[in-house]
């Protein structure tokens, strides 16, 4: 319990943080800030500091598991610990004002998915909260997504939508944490702590979703409900689930597929039901927003390849590293990372093809395929993407893969301390990736039991 109270204390502080921030600017928005330098790194340096000490006490959480029983008290205790996140404001990302303004543009009758915030009327003061670069960029996210943005935004008032927003979310990321305590309950006692912990301790999770109110949280939930329902042979709650994640972000489809696959093995006929299913529940969600393929324009440019939008990625260094040879280098250099990490990432799916047969099997591979993505392919990265692999970590059969997993996404936050983009990023990856060799590549898909599940 004393690491739940130091991690309460850090969020508290890193909350803190958030209001000064906001003091001290005068505007609730992070990007395009004109700020002295003072004001940059005082901050920035209390709230790298506070978020390092959430790492090494979360990281001292696991490796004190073993001794640790899985009890109400303990979720009692991770619940306010992210309860203690709650209040912030944002500080290391914009991202909930343009989720305010998609909902915005809903609410005046425009589709966010053809329009971006800049065709708000120029006196929106939601519009005058998203950063330069996403302006005019339509909403990228799937039609949950774009219809639970828009549910806050009926309030009219950027400080009441922000507050709905944020509870929106902290109330998914609770709901994650109480599924995942259910779930580990249902473990072997060996693995049930260690597990939850893992979860719904993980400083990313708090930080990232109950904190700064990413839509990753949509995702999130519904992966956990996957985890639960495919390896209790719950096939269509799994379906389910997998068509809500997809819908929120196009991220999952690697997944969904891979369940679909395993599903075919058995029953080819029951896997096109499926695969039918999850087109139907797309045609509906989609309706109320759907004029024409111009729809996906937005979540289209997020699969393909801009060379302007590069982040925390190895396609990020090599674009920068290219820049004294001029426009064209920088723009082959793009095209030769986001390609090499495309036919990478086509290689671990048609791998994951040939070595899948069960729902263990999709969660190993679609990890695998998850961390590849965060560490090679993904052009454009953000810390908050490492959530998607919290809740297959959660039940994935390997102790080796899950440290792996808590190692990966601890370490993302110390990123907050040095924000020297791209360099200090890769670097972590570098790290990572040579754990991921360690394993291998390999990990284990051996069938495990899961007696209680059943």
């Amino acid at each position: 319990m004393k690491n739940l109270y130091s991690l309460a204390l850090c969020f508290l502080a890193a909350t803190a943080v958030s209001f000064a921030r906001a003091a001290v600017s005068g505007t609730w928005k992070v990007d395009d800030l004109s700020l002295g330098l003072l004001e940059r790194l005082l901050p920035g340096l209390v709230f790298g500091a506070a978020m390092a000490l959430t790492a090494w006490r979360y990281l001292a959480a696991l490796r004190s598991a073993g001794t640790a029983t899985l009890t109400p008290a303990l979720l009692g205790g991770v619940l306010l610990v992210h309860l203690a996140a709650a209040a912030a404001l944002p500080l290391t990302s914009n991202d909930l004002f343009s989720n305010l303004a998609y909902g915005r543009i809903t609410l005046l009758g425009g589709n966010p998915y053809l329009l971006g915030p800049a065709a708000l009327p120029t006196e929106d003061p939601f519009a005058h909260l998203v950063g330069q670069r996403w302006r005019d960029t339509p909403i990228v996210y799937g039609p949950i997504a774009a219809t639970l943005a828009a549910l806050p935004a009926r309030l009219g008032h950027v400080g009441r939508s922000l507050l709905a927003f944020k509870a929106m979310l902290l109330a998914l990321s609770l709901t994650s944490v109480l599924i995942a305590y259910r779930f580990s309950r249902r473990l072997p006692p060996e693995r049930a702590t260690y597990a939850f912990l893992l979860f719904g301790l993980s400083p990313l999770l708090i930080w990232e979703v109950s904190a700064q109110a990413h839509n990753d949280g949509l995702m999130v939930l519904a992966l956990c409900g996957f985890v639960g329902a495919a390896l209790a042979g719950e096939e269509w709650a799994a379906l389910v689930c997998l068509a809500a994640a997809l819908y929120s972000k196009f991220a999952v489809a690697p997944l969904l597929l891979l369940y679909v696959w395993v599903v075919a093995r058995r029953s080819p006929v029951r896997a096109v039901l499926m695969l039918i299913a999850v087109a139907a529940i797309g045609a509906l969600l989609f309706a109320p927003y759907w004029q024409g393929f111009a729809t996906l324009r937005g979540p289209g440019a997020a699969l393909g390849a801009d060379a302007i939008r590069t982040n925390r990625s190895f396609a990020d260094l090599f674009y920068w590293c290219a820049k004294p040879l001029g426009a064209s280098a920088q723009l082959w250099s793009y095209r030769l990372t986001y390609g090499a990490g495309i036919v990478l990432l086509i290689g671990l799916g048609i791998r994951a093809l040939r070595q899948t047969r069960t729902a263990t099997d999709v969660i190993h591979h679609g990890l695998l395929i998850f961390l590849v993505y965060d560490l090679v392919a993904a052009p454009y990265f953000q810390p908050w993407y490492l959530t998607w692999l919290l809740p297959l970590a959660l039940a994935h059969p390997d102790h080796r893969w899950q440290q792996l997993v808590a190692r990966y996404t601890a370490l993302s936050t110390v990123q907050y301390i040095l924000p020297i983009d791209p360099v200090l990023p890769v670097a972590l990856n570098l790290v990572i990736l040579r754990d991921l060799r360690a394993l291998q590549w390999e990990g284990t898909t051996k069938s495990v039991a899961y007696p209680s599940l059943h």
